[in-house]
């Protein structure tokens, strides 16, 4: 698996035929999640450019209290995530231009938006949650509007 680590840059951001460099998306398993990676290929594709896939495991804080570890928990939480980034990097095979693959672990690694910046992403693509009776958004898409000089993008099956 190509995988870059958390503040790291992969390859120098370029400029592709359609003004971004570089594409990243969020992957969350699910119809969204499946949506978000097939548009962040098919952009990749149309404008050359450079495509990271990039998942979050969060992990369980430790208890203030003599309570149970929740180490066994955070390991099973970060083997989850990283089986899915793998099922998603089977899903893309091989491309052209290639692409990059990052496991997030909250609390060991950099957050999203600073991973984001240090990836020097252009095109954020998110995939949309749907809450009961509301238009389908993701929870850090306002966040990272503000945070980011990239263009975010909530994908919606």
């Amino acid at each position: 698996m190509n995988r870059s680590t958390a503040g790291q840059h992969a390859l120098p951001t370029t400029r592709g035929a359609g003004g971004w460099g570089r594409i990243a998306v969020l992957f969350e398993p699910g119809r969204s999640g499946n949506a978000a990676l097939e548009r962040g290929v098919a952009l990749s594709r149309e404008h050359e450019a450079e495509l990271a896939v990039v998942a979050v495991a969060p992990q369980a804080e430790r208890s203030r209290c003599a309570g149970p570890s929740p180490d066994g928990y955070n390991d099973a939480i970060r083997d989850t995530v990283q089986s899915e980034l793998q099922d998603a990097e089977r899903r893309v095979g091989a491309s052209n231009p290639p692409v990059t693959y990052a496991l997030l672990v909250q609390g060991r690694d950099a957050p999203l938006d600073r991973w984001l910046e240090a990836e020097s992403a252009d095109l954020v693509l998110l995939p949309a949650r749907r809450p009961m009776l509301r238009w389908p958004h993701h929870p850090d898409a306002r966040r990272l509007r503000r945070r980011l000089q990239a263009e975010v993008r909530v994908v919606a099956p």
